[in-house]
């Protein structure tokens, strides 16, 4: 789920002792921003907790620290483990103005979602239906019916590195992305 002006930094799975921190597993949010967020001597929301039950839960993030992979979270409304056990299994959202400044080649994930990406001729390639985290992050396509044959490719993604040589423009005003169309690349999966 992704909520509209706002960018999902991770999913709650667990707790870390007694003082009320929730472990976070991230898609690859840099901790660094989040740790902005916890820099602000305000006790104002500042994230948005969204429970599996729909239940929207606004929050301040106290402190935040990385453990072993995960980031590790705090909510001043929060004070211990008994308080924050209700949030397992939400997903813990910002807001993508919470002044983190982005590089040149940076963009948020949910600016990227329902972008269409084309190849270099100006083919239309699909429509991106998510951006998947990792060492190396990739984009799941939904490719357009025109582009492939969906007799074959019901139900398939087209999964792109998003590296610049392979994806080298990214045009957020217009909504588009361009693609290098490579043997095999553009292929549904």
């Amino acid at each position: 789920m992704i909520k509209s002006g706002h960018l999902l930094i991770g999913e709650i799975v667990g707790f870390h002792g007694l003082r009320g921190e929730v472990k976070l597993r991230t898609g690859g949010v840099d901790s660094k921003a989040v740790e902005l967020l916890s820099e602000s001597d305000s006790d104002e929301s500042n994230c948005l907790i969204c429970l599996k039950t729909g239940k929207e839960i606004p929050a301040a993030i106290k402190s935040v620290r990385d453990h072993k992979g995960n980031l590790l979270l705090s909510f001043a409304e929060y004070p211990d483990r008994t308080a924050v056990e209700k949030l397992l299994g939400g997903q813990v959202f910002i807001e993508h103005t919470a002044n983190i400044e982005l590089a040149k080649d940076e963009w948020w994930e949910s600016d990227l979602v329902g972008m269409q990406v084309f190849t270099e001729e100006g083919l239309l390639v699909g429509v991106i239906g998510s951006v998947i985290p990792g060492p190396s992050t990739t984009l799941e396509v939904i490719p357009d019916p025109k582009f492939v044959d969906m007799s074959r490719s019901e139900g398939k993604t087209i999964l792109i590195p998003f590296v610049e040589s392979l994806v080298p423009t990214v045009d957020i005003k217009a909504k588009k992305v361009q693609v290098v169309d490579l043997p095999g690349l553009l292929e549904p999966q």
